[in-house]
């Protein structure tokens, strides 16, 4: 098991957007040196599922996923309706699937 550096920030939460495109290349960078080193998996920790579309572009064989993804797959297994709470409004999908 392994983590982030400091020097790449640390952060309680990632709420903006900003903070999203702070730790991209940082997160990027460890996949490739934990794909390098033969690493099996690799978890990407934040619900955001932050940069997991292209971690896994770039991972090889190794597999990647994130909070939310692996959250949303486990309950669409058990049920076939199921929700998400969230703090904030802006943190809902855009594309108007949510009420």
């Amino acid at each position: 098991m392994t983590s982030l550096p400091c020097s790449v920030g640390l952060f309680s939460h990632i709420e903006y957007r900003s903070y999203e495109a702070m730790v991209t290349r940082a997160i990027i960078q460890a996949v490739r040196a934990a794909s390098t080193e033969g690493f099996d998996a690799l978890v990407i920790g934040c619900f955001y599922d932050t940069a997991l579309l292209d971690s896994r572009e770039l991972s090889g064989g190794m597999i990647v996923t994130a909070p939310c993804e692996a959250a949303i797959d486990v309950a669409s297994t058990l049920s076939n309706r199921f929700g998400v709470i969230i703090g904030r409004e802006k943190w809902a999908p855009s594309d108007g699937t949510h009420d």
